[in-house]
């Protein structure tokens, strides 16, 4: 139950703060980057600028410090002031929340690491015939806490970003999982 209330009182605040970007956006229309990201999530990137300072992020893929499984996840990105700002790039950080979901596949999913993996069955010693479960595909939800730096470059338009977060699943709870990847982006 106390898990229930928390996930929805963070899926409200991430609400809030996506419709507070869009009631302030002071562009007449949104920066759009599509790229992609190596670590964890390895795949595509999409992040869209609605304001300055307020962006969503969306990134899918193979996501190797969840078990090995994919992942997809959705962030709101508050971007603060940059630290350094000149002709050649803008330099900051920013912090964000954001909700997911991580799914997997026949064997490559347990609870815990102390199964014994073989022919598809999840054991807690050399396979018994009480002991095993057997193994299918399946799904959690995560929260997600990134922290990043962002390098965007002046001369084109690219932007190069170094991110890590706390990513626990919170349905299988699960929480000593994060994140972390290097990712680029081209902004149509």
């Amino acid at each position: 139950m106390r898990k229930t209330r928390w996930v929805q009182r963070a899926v409200f605040v991430v609400c809030f703060a996506l419709l507070a970007g869009f009631a302030t956006r002071s562009e007449a229309k949104p920066r759009v980057g599509l790229g992609g990201g190596m670590g964890d999530p390895f795949g595509p990137s999409l992040k869209v600028f609605f304001h300055p300072q307020h962006a969503l992020q969306i990134d899918f893929g193979w996501a190797p410090m969840h078990h090995g499984n994919g992942i997809l996840h959705g962030n709101y990105l508050f971007h603060f002031r940059p630290f350094v700002s000149n002709k050649v790039m803008d330099f900051g950080l920013y912090l964000g929340a954001g909700l997911g979901i991580a799914f997997w596949s026949g064997h490559y999913y347990y609870h815990g690491h102390s199964y014994y993996i073989g022919n598809d069955r999840f054991c807690r010693r050399q396979p018994g015939p009480d002991d095993c479960r057997y193994g299918h595909g399946g799904a959690g939800m995560i929260v997600r806490a990134p922290v990043g730096l962002f390098f965007h470059w002046m001369k084109v338009p690219i932007d190069t970003v170094v991110e890590g977060g706390w990513s626990p699943y919170v349905i299988h709870w699960d929480p000593p999982h994060g994140d972390f990847s290097v990712k680029i982006r081209y902004y149509f």
